[in-house]
């Protein structure tokens, strides 16, 4: 009997404990698992300690560690710390609302972030990523640098980043890309864009004479890029000027994400001469 009362007496502590736990704990954006609900079967939620949320970034800004509150189905609850690498969405490579996503073993919180401009001066984190770095790419082009600026006390040392420092880099698609710079174990996050510019363009074996009323016949767009080139094929909604109601000569345009080519059809009464 006097064993069955301590083994009482020790559980009434533990559920004291834990609720003194929670109640000191102020947590947000709690999630259940809705991905992967048979990875960990014993976790029932998982929410953010508030305390070391950080919502309001500047730009240039790197992701500050996060602790979440981990509940089990056992009424436990444990503790973990996130970083970049379990977070979808940061960015502070340029101002404005975004929401990033705090991902943990199947679990996904979303928490609304704002990223503001301050003097790169009066910024006091461990590394900031510099204005003069380059943000945009050709495709194929290799990286052309970044700064850094590391704090350490009173003291800022500006780096150049090479690209063993990189991770996520890379030109081989057209598009807007996140990369990190990893410095000895500090982060600092911004995007790149990546374009391809049409240098010239030109109608590739087009229909030259068409009978009246007749529709038009497809042919193909020849793209001259920066990077490589490229045959497209031309459909009715990019052509202007395309009219066989009357006859006579008709100037068509052709136009391609802003740029214009031109030829001439002539419509006649007679069959088209092949």
């Amino acid at each position: 009997m006097k064993r069955r009362m301590i083994m009482i007496s020790t559980s009434i502590i533990l559920i004291m404990i834990l609720s003194l736990t929670l109640i000191g704990c102020d947590k947000i954006g709690s999630s259940i698992n809705k991905l992967n609900p048979e990875l960990l079967s014993d976790i029932n939620s998982v929410s953010i300690n508030a305390d070391t949320l950080k919502t309001k970034y500047y730009v240039g800004e790197t992701l500050k560690t996060i602790e979440l509150v981990v509940g089990h189905k056992d009424s436990t609850v444990s503790f973990d710390t996130v970083s970049y690498k379990n977070v979808i969405g940061f960015d502070t490579s340029t101002p404005g609302d975004r929401i990033m996503q705090v991902a943990y073993k199947g679990f996904l919180i979303d928490v609304p972030i704002s990223v503001s401009i301050r003097n790169f001066e009066t910024i006091e984190d461990v590394i900031i990523l510099k204005n003069s770095t380059p943000t945009e790419y050709l495709v194929q082009e290799e990286f052309k640098g970044a700064k850094i600026r590391i704090f350490s006390g009173e003291f800022a040392l500006d780096i150049d980043v090479d690209s063993s420092m990189l991770i996520g880099f890379s030109t081989k698609e057209v598009g807007i890309f996140p990369v990190t710079i990893d410095y000895y174990g500090n982060y600092a996050q911004f995007s790149i864009i990546v374009i391809n510019p049409v240098v010239e363009l030109s109608n590739y074996m087009p229909v030259y004479e068409y009978k009246r009323d007749a529709e038009y016949i497809p042919h193909k767009l020849y793209i001259k890029k920066k990077v490589g080139e490229e045959l497209i094929d031309i459909d009715i909604s990019m052509l202007d000027g395309f009219d066989t109601t009357t006859l006579g000569k008709k100037k068509i345009t052709v136009s391609y994400m802003g740029h214009y080519t031109t030829y001439e059809i002539l419509v006649t009464d007679f069959d088209p001469i092949t």
